[in-house]
């Protein structure tokens, strides 16, 4: 009967549930600047937005609206015109806004002079200078750079820079981001072999923190990093899913991805203050997690009839409103995303224990929900044990996978707190 049901079981896997919440998300457009054509665009805590992108006679220009695109105000325009982008947006100790990316690297000047130019760390014609992706400011007011030349830093806000990418990188690779949690630790995201680095000592130092390689596309970089009020880390990796890293951990947990191999052709990652999780792709993608990542929700039911840029963009203002980059233009969440509730959820389909991440590739953890003594028991596609381990007194606990071939699985749980038969948990591992 055991093994019948096993197999019942192997029908049902957990997945991404759209319905499971009430979609409260309504979109509104903003208005673009007149005639421009979007490349990328950055919000503010305060809502402003700087969008660049390509106007009349193809001239790039990089403009800012404080209205919700009522109007817009003219920042800056290279001398060749060509398309540059927009990367970042960040705040120092003084409450001054710096700006940069393809763009170069500029901190908010006066009316007359919107934009003021900081000096290249590389010197001023080095083309690499053209090449910024994340700028972080510390607490103490120190200020990390990151781009195509690695990670620089400065303590007198610009004005002078040194190099860390002799610190304990393997070698000079772009930095595609930047990021601190509260104990001040920093985390620098390298496209060189999908890594991650961790500074524990305000940036004379860094550890490498690998992410698994994962068998995917073309764009198998780390993009984007964002941390959680929990000081747990995310990464999100193009076109292949978004791991997250535990306060104090070294080993990266996958906890979401596409069985094709990234066929949503992942942009973006935001996290607002409740610690809902977006991520956005370029085939008219958005969804959510209110979960710590458990289940996701897809949020497009609502969009404009248009498919998502393919930057995918996703931005948070102070507010919690999202902003989403589609071809378009932007559109913006009309309520924040802190203003949630969940309608009810019929359980009565799902397990009440969970597994996560689902499908797993190397590790798969299960929480129990309570401390349980018993037996875990796990059988394959065609009702064969395939592992078994004793559970001593535990809420959650990690069963290694990695050598367990790709297909559909049942971990079962016996235990002093399940009667008749045991707890049943599908899941599914991806090679």
């Amino acid at each position: 009967m055991l093994k019948t049901c096993i197999l019942l079981c192997l029908g049902v896997l957990i997945s991404l549930s759209p319905n499971a919440y009430a979609t409260d998300i309504e979109w509104e457009t903003v208005d673009s600047p007149a005639n421009t054509s979007l490349s990328s665009f950055k919000v503010d805590a305060n809502g402003n937005i700087y969008a660049a992108g390509q106007a009349y006679r193809n001239k790039f220009s990089l403009s800012r609206t404080t209205d919700f695109g009522k109007s817009w105000q003219f920042l800056w325009r290279p001398e060749d015109g060509t398309l540059r982008n927009i990367e970042f947006l960040a705040r120092d100790d003084r409450d001054r806004l710096y700006l940069g990316g393809s763009i170069g690297l500029f901190i908010e000047g006066t009316d007359e002079e919107p934009l003021l130019a900081i000096d290249c760390p590389l010197g001023h014609d080095d083309p690499h200078c053209l090449f910024w992706r994340s700028l972080l400011f510390t607490d103490d007011g120190t200020m990390f750079l990151g781009g195509s030349r690695g990670v620089f830093r400065s303590g007198d806000y610009g004005s002078a820079w040194e190099s860390l990418s002799s610190r304990g990188f393997e070698e000079v690779s772009t930095v595609t981001s930047l990021v601190k949690q509260s104990d001040g630790d920093i985390y620098a995201a390298v496209k060189h072999k999908n890594s991650v680095y961790r500074s524990s000592d305000g940036g004379d130092s860094w550890t490498p923190l690998p992410i698994p390689p994962h068998r995917s596309g073309w764009y198998n970089f780390v993009d984007k990093l964002v941390v959680n009020s929990r000081d747990e880390v995310y990464a999100l990796v193009r076109s292949v899913g978004v791991y997250r890293l535990q306060e104090g951990a070294t080993d990266w947990e996958w906890v979401y991805g596409e069985d094709t191999g990234g066929s949503k052709c992942l942009r973006g990652l935001a996290i607002n203050s409740l610690d809902h999780i977006f991520i956005s792709g370029c085939q008219r993608y958005v969804i959510r997690s209110t979960d710590n990542a458990e289940s996701w929700q897809d949020i497009t039911q609502n969009l404009p009839e248009y498919t998502l840029a393919l930057g995918g963009a996703l931005a948070l203002d102070g507010s919690g409103h999202l902003y989403v980059h589609i071809n378009g233009g932007i559109v913006r969440s009309k309520t924040s995303t802190l203003d949630f509730t969940p309608t009810s959820v019929d359980h009565t389909a799902v397990p009440e224990l969970s597994a996560r991440p689902n499908p797993a590739t190397d590790a798969l953890v299960i929480d129990l929900g309570a401390e349980m003594r018993g037996q875990i028991d796990v059988y394959d596609g065609l009702g064969r044990l395939v592992l078994a381990r004793d559970v001593n007194a535990e809420r959650r606990l990690t069963l290694n996978v990695a050598a367990f071939p790709p297909g559909r699985y049942v971990a079962t749980l016996r235990s002093s707190n399940t009667a008749g038969l045991p707890e049943l948990i599908p899941f599914v591992v991806l090679r």
